[in-house]
């Protein structure tokens, strides 16, 4: 499998021979698989990726971004993806080896509380908001590039996690936290999924 955030790298990864290629939205909490070739940082979300993609290659591809719920997971099936793939809803897991502090702020947060921000680690991610990426933000600092940023707020990072600090976290996120309402094991989420999807 491989991660790809435009056609033109799903078009690479199918070359390369891959089984599966993973459509990864614009939607999608923490640092995207984007390519070092691609220029920028491509913000192409879900719905056009996946239907583009799927008209693009032969090689099948899942959807990753943004997706919580049933509805999610039907939506890219109807677009022609093989599979979803679910990420931010699995941290409130115990399971996942988050903290409590990382936990709750998923729980409580909204799809507005979601941005992009360099704060952490110097290389565009999606999380969300707290008061470090606010401080770096009114400092209109020239962030130093990934990996130098990263190494910079490590030992910042490795306290607050200690201390369950949210505020000094890099709490990665997709955009789809709004849906996420309280905390879950692995195998809840996964009965409810199947049992939803009638296929088990």
């Amino acid at each position: 499998m491989g991660t790809a955030t435009t056609v033109d790298e799903a078009q690479q990864l199918e070359n390369s021979g891959v089984d599966m290629i993973v459509a990864q939205g614009s939607e999608a909490g923490g640092h995207r698989g984007t390519f070092p070739t691609t220029k920028g940082n491509p913000q192409i979300g879900l719905i056009a990726l996946v239907q583009q993609m799927v008209h693009s290659v032969k090689t099948p591809v899942i959807a990753a971004g943004g997706i919580v719920t049933i509805g999610g997971i039907k939506a890219v099936l109807s677009l022609g993806a093989a599979g979803a793939q679910l990420g931010t809803v699995f941290l409130t897991c115990k399971e996942s080896g988050t903290n409590r502090a990382y936990r709750n702020k998923i729980i409580e947060s909204n799809e507005e509380d979601v941005i992009m921000t360099k704060a952490f680690s110097g290389k565009w991610a999606r999380g969300i908001r707290n008061k470090f990426i606010e401080v770096i933000e009114k400092a209109s600092l020239d962030i130093p590039p990934y990996p130098i940023q990263n190494d910079l707020t490590k030992l910042m990072r490795s306290h607050a996690a200690r201390e369950l600090n949210p505020e000094k976290l890099s709490l990665w996120a997709g955009q789809g936290v709004g849906l996420i309402q309280r905390e879950y094991s692995a195998a809840e989420i996964l009965a409810e999924l199947v049992s939803e999807l009638n296929i088990g």
